[in-house]
């Protein structure tokens, strides 16, 4: 029933496994292209579980670190790749920065922001969000609502 707008489906059958299968839950929802999960608890399992106020043994959920924020994994790049790139920008002669999703997931806004107000560089952002507080600022374009009409066009006479 959710497979449509899940990554990932899961059921637990008997309590002893939803501590295994929300960590794998976790797992899923935060790497590669995060999205929602859904976990099924079968009949009680989920009260069987966790268990009420009067139970001796209540349920402690414990999600690796790693996993408990999106994205779970984000790589540094190699400081020689960013003295290039750098260099590359600054000796263009019309750069234009093309941000996607991965400065929102790294939470790096504030950062885009600074190098392309300091380097004067537009910048295009490709993200659903369109870079939450990065639009307020003057150095920003927005190229891809301007194509917009014309990728619909060719795509219309290729279809």
């Amino acid at each position: 029933m959710f497979e449509a707008v899940t990554k990932w489906n899961a059921e637990v059958e008997v309590p002893g496994r939803l501590a295994e299968v929300l960590g794998q839950a976790f797992r899923v929802a935060t790497t590669g292209a995060p999205g929602p999960v859904h976990v099924e608890f079968r009949g009680h399992t989920g009260q069987l579980a966790v268990g009420g106020a009067d139970d001796e043994a209540s349920f402690d959920l414990t999600v690796d670190a790693r996993f408990a924020s999106v994205p779970p994994f984000r790589p540094e790049a190699e400081p020689s790749m960013i003295a290039e790139a750098i260099g590359e920008l600054t000796s263009a002669q019309r750069p234009v920065i093309v941000a996607g999703g991965g400065v929102m997931w790294s939470r790096a806004e504030r950062e885009l922001v600074e190098l392309a107000e300091k380097l004067s560089i537009p910048v295009c952002h490709v993200a659903a969000r369109q870079g939450g507080h990065c639009r307020k600022q003057p150095v920003e374009c927005r190229l891809l609502r301007l194509l917009q009409p014309r990728l619909r066009q060719s795509r219309r006479r290729r279809g």
